[in-house]
């Protein structure tokens, strides 16, 4: 019985040894394992908080904006919007690009108790931006883009767009895809819309993949392939895109040529909306365009 005590005691001391010499970083790091269940180590959000708590406590931005995904999503503790948005607070001030562009997300959208507030949106977007993250980047450029907390400036749109899209950002890649094509804040250019549509699409963005159709059955830019167009509308449709939907049901009843529409089957959604503007917006639209995301939310 003593030697059981006395292993207790060796094993606590040991553990109270690891934390109190473990860096800060080396805190998160071993939080991130709990999260992820990397390492060999067995996925335990609750685990994972109690480290990133400890690393956050000696100011770990990484793990403050952790923690802040913990609490607005439910990991390991009760679900606590507000909570939250006080972590992205706390990692922003100390310079966390993604906590910065998260904080300006729960500002443009009134999350976890904030008041709403653009001019404050923007301000931590551009700080975020200027750090080179991605998606404050084109944070930044949908409040320019749609006018929110600044004046609407395609061109301002354009500059952080394309500093995202770079990156590999896929909506900023969908978002310089139409600029292009309809020449908003630069001159029409079918090559670059076909370029950054292609790109976007390649990934998955049902927008460009729409965008794509667009192109191909028009021919602005390419060759007019209906083929391509209806492959690239299909894609666009598997997501739930209306217009795409729409334009797909709208040339299988134009068209003589059956055989292209042989593989899509059936769509179990509705086609009763009529008319479409080739340009036109999603049928879920809000008032601010096609892509009515602003801001995305983490």
């Amino acid at each position: 019985m003593k030697i059981f005590k006395c292993m207790l005691l060796l094993l606590w001391a040991v553990q109270i040894n690891v934390f109190s010499q473990a860096t800060p970083d080396r805190m998160f790091e071993t939080g991130e394992d709990y999260f992820t269940g990397g390492n060999g180590k067995t996925q335990d959000y609750e685990m994972a908080v109690k480290w990133y708590l400890k690393a956050a406590a000696k100011n770990n931005a990484n793990a403050m904006i952790r923690l802040a995904e913990c609490y607005e999503e439910g990991y390991g503790v009760e679900k606590d919007e507000r909570k939250g948005v006080e972590y992205e607070k706390k990692a922003a001030a100390l310079g966390n690009p993604k906590a910065q562009c998260w904080l300006g997300n729960s500002y443009a959208t009134a999350y976890g108790g904030v008041e709403q507030d653009y001019a404050e949106a923007v301000m931590w977007y551009r700080k975020s931006a200027e750090q080179g993250y991605a998606q404050g980047q084109y944070c930044l450029g949908n409040m320019y883009y749609y006018g929110k907390g600044v004046n609407k400036d395609y061109g301002e749109a354009l500059k952080w767009y394309g500093k995202a899209a770079e990156q590999g950002d896929d909506k900023a890649q969908a978002m310089l895809g139409q600029m292009y094509l309809v020449g908003e804040g630069v001159g029409m250019s079918y090559a670059q819309a076909l370029k950054w549509s292609q790109k976007a699409a390649e990934q998955g963005n049902a927008d460009a993949q729409y965008l794509l159709g667009v192109i191909f059955e028009s021919g602005n830019g390419v060759t007019s392939f209906l083929e391509d167009a209806i492959k690239w509308y299909a894609k666009a449709a598997e997501q739930g895109h209306q217009e795409a939907i729409k334009r797909l049901e709208k040339l299988k009843n134009e068209s003589d040529e059956d055989y292209l529409f042989d593989s899509l089957g059936e769509s179990p959604l509705d086609f009763g909306i009529e008319n479409m503007d080739i340009m036109g917006v999603d049928s879920n639209d809000d008032g601010t365009g096609v892509r009515d995301d602003i801001p995305v939310k983490k």
